[in-house]
């Protein structure tokens, strides 16, 4: 008599293959190991090793993959390791703290406030790596024309993240002020958020000089605005900004008529004159009516104010009418570069708000502007950078560009393979 087959005993969740759920508990284990060091450490922003360390790091990294990957292949925790469902659970875990970090302001003393400077998200990045490696070294050992695409898309995304990661030691970023028609080589580098409370950066020579020929600076009109005194939670409300003589403002109670205008004004005992100083305001001298019988009110100055000097607002029993500070248009700065040990001397640019430059290898942005101490001319301030990891970081998005241009040819051709085929 035939005895029946036993049933098989039911897999445990850890017994092999791994899948999904192991990947998910994993990384969510390694996330939350993070946060616990973050409370353990109290670590503000851990920073990425500098030169030549980074590269023993990157080094280092490579030789244990290597390893690995060459004698445990068979291994069902490195198969598991190199696997689909740990790069699509990674990448998700990743890709939502860095939208976090794009969404939520960065720059505190929390972990949430600096995410790429935390452990959570260093943990995570690492085992992204460790999945991108495998995978790659894998393909790498058996070897297939067929497979490059594949391979350079995925080597291609492993240097990427290796060369962002392990090569944000080495980003240099300094801060240049230059007065028109000064010229400086002096800059303080800008402090990372571990050195905020560090002493004050002593100014260092860069490889160029800057000369400020000319500063350009446009402004919005200044807004008229009203505080109502009848209703204290409510905002202020924005009158206008188109300023003439004989201009009208209206509001429930008030009317307010424009009788002089002066864009580049300066103070006086007796209100305000035109000037020609860089340090001016705008101001309107102004009467006000009542609405109902049109009867004057009051009359006065209204300014902004400026750097040493308070706004001047107008009060009524109705209400404080206010002139807001005129918000900054456009600002641009003429410039001449120069660095004599790279054989260039006088190099003309303009240097405007998301329009940077490059110069013997370093990024000029135009960052802001201040004024002199004596308030006769503007001081033009550059934030300079300089990335040395930036070539690898786009050799490895050829790389990946290049694979998925290949992938996606390869999936039009099967198609029309098969579409042929299914004609036939």
């Amino acid at each position: 008599m035939n005895q029946p087959n036993p049933r098989p005993e039911p897999l445990h969740f850890w017994s092999f293959p791994w899948g999904y759920p192991q990947a998910v508990i994993v990384a969510s284990a390694l996330f939350l190991n993070g946060i616990l060091l973050q409370a353990v450490t109290h670590t503000t922003n851990i920073s990425s090793p500098a030169w030549p360390y980074n590269l023993y790091g990157i080094a280092g990294l490579w030789g244990v993959l290597f390893f690995v990957s060459w004698q445990w292949r068979e291994n069902p925790i490195v198969s598991w390791l190199g696997g689909i469902p740990v790069s699509i659970v990674t990448l998700a875990y990743v890709g939502i703290l860095a939208l976090l970090a794009g969404v939520m302001p960065q720059g505190g003393q929390e972990w949430v406030t600096n995410i790429t400077g935390s452990w959570p998200f260093v943990l995570l990045l690492l085992l992204l790596l460790l999945n991108l490696g495998l995978v790659t070294l894998r393909r790498l050992f058996e070897f297939s024309w067929k497979d490059w695409a594949f391979l350079s898309s995925h080597a291609g995304f492993w240097i990427v993240v290796a060369a962002m990661a392990f090569g944000a030691g080495d980003i240099q970023k300094y801060r240049m002020a230059v007065g028109e028609n000064e010229n400086t080589i002096q800059a303080v580098r800008v402090p990372t958020l571990a050195e905020q409370n560090s002493p004050e950066q002593l100014p260092t020579e860069m490889p160029f000089s800057i000369t400020l020929k000319k500063f350009y600076l446009e402004e919005y009109h200044p807004q008229l605005g009203f505080y109502d005194a009848e209703n204290q939670d409510a905002k202020m409300k924005v009158l206008g900004s188109d300023f003439s003589v004989g201009s009208q403002f209206q509001t429930q109670k008030l009317k307010l008529e424009i009788e002089k205008v002066i864009p580049t004004a300066r103070r006086t005992a007796s209100g305000f004159e035109s000037t020609n100083d860089k340090l001016n305001e705008y101001a309107l001298f102004v009467k006000v009516y009542a609405t109902e019988g049109n009867t004057l009110v009051t009359t006065g100055w209204l300014a902004p104010g400026a750097t040493g000097f308070p706004p001047v607002t107008l009060h009524t029993t109705a209400g404080i009418f206010v002139l807001l500070s005129p918000q900054a248009k456009l600002y641009r700065s003429n410039v001449e570069l120069s660095a004599p040990q790279f054989g260039i001397t006088a190099h003309p640019e303009t240097i405007e708000v998301n329009k940077p430059t490059t110069f013997v290898g370093w990024k000029i942005y135009q960052s802001s502007y201040e004024l002199t101490p004596d308030h006769q001319k503007f001081l033009s301030v550059f934030e300079v950078v300089r990335d040395p990891w930036l070539p690898v970081v786009y050799a490895g998005a050829f790389l990946m560009l290049l694979g998925a241009c290949q992938l996606f040819w390869k999936g039009i051709k099967t198609r029309q393979l098969l579409g042929e085929d299914n004609k036939a």
